[in-house]
């Protein structure tokens, strides 16, 4: 059992689902730019461990400044990994596989970044390396709270016929599964530091939708194999799971457990 302090950047978003369950542990409207208010938050609460899950993702990079998308993917986790190191706190920070361009695949800890857009160099030039943190290379899919910006929300959303493309290679692993990759690290791993490919067993997109689409029993979609586009952004997590014993359990029942979160969560709402 763990004291979990939560920030989030915006009060409307999160308030109503969480509130009640965590009161006055969450920060509402953080302002990640603002150095001075990261540093009270983390005062104030004064963790363990700091979990950073702050980022401009990869559909939104376009609408912000470039300066903006570089302070906060580039800049603020070496702040964090600064900050966290002078008041004896761990880092965990959340990078992606998108520092791959995916003209390769089954890339290493230890490949060199060869994209060329903003938002997988920004990732990049933010990974971690000091002494007192770990960075986690990984990708997820989820449901998301009060967005459609991934891949699931969009499936969700789709009705009769849509691509699935058989050549897009994944090896992420659903947000759900991620706890419990950084449960695994604050119980077993806390000591350790560097960067850390976190996989799965590799996937096509289209076999990952036809999937969760029978997991959902889903009638009003069709989905059609499309082999035009090619990206293959696997990673190679074996040294994560020799070091710490980890293996990601299958799609097939990564996806059972995410259709059942949705199936929950269309119930509540």
């Amino acid at each position: 059992t763990y004291e979990v302090g939560v920030s989030v950047r915006r009060n409307s978003v999160c308030q109503n689902y969480f509130e009640a369950e965590i009161g006055k542990k969450f920060i509402f409207e953080l302002d990640a730019l603002q150095t001075d208010e990261i540093k009270r938050a983390i005062g104030d609460f004064y963790p363990d461990v700091v979990i950073n899950a702050i980022g401009i993702t990869k559909q939104l990079v376009s609408k912000y400044d470039k300066e903006v998308v570089y302070r906060i993917n580039a800049d603020l986790p070496h702040y964090l990994a600064s900050l966290c190191s002078q008041n004896n706190i761990k880092l965990i920070h959340l990078s992606t596989d998108c520092v791959f361009s995916g003209r390769d695949g089954f890339y290493s800890d230890n490949d060199q970044s060869d994209v060329e857009d903003e938002y997988g160099k920004s990732k990049y030039i933010g990974e971690v390396c000091e002494k007192n943190a770990i960075t986690i290379r990984k990708s997820t899919i989820g449901t998301e709270l009060n967005s459609s910006h991934g891949l699931v929300e969009w499936f969700l959303q789709s009705r009769g016929q849509i691509k699935g493309y058989t050549r897009a290679i994944y090896s992420g692993v659903t947000t759900r599964e991620l706890s419990n990759v950084i449960r695994l690290i604050l119980e077993n791993n806390i000591n350790l530091s560097g960067i850390w490919n976190v996989a799965s067993q590799p996937i096509n997109k289209y076999e990952l939708l036809t999937m969760l689409s029978s997991f959902l029993g889903r009638k009003d979609i069709e989905i059609l194999k499309d082999d035009t586009f090619v990206c293959d952004r696997s990673l190679d997590g074996s040294k994560f799971s020799k070091t710490t014993g980890y293996v990601a359990p299958s799609w097939n029942d990564m996806l059972n457990e995410l259709a059942q979160d949705i199936m929950q969560k269309e119930l509540n709402n």
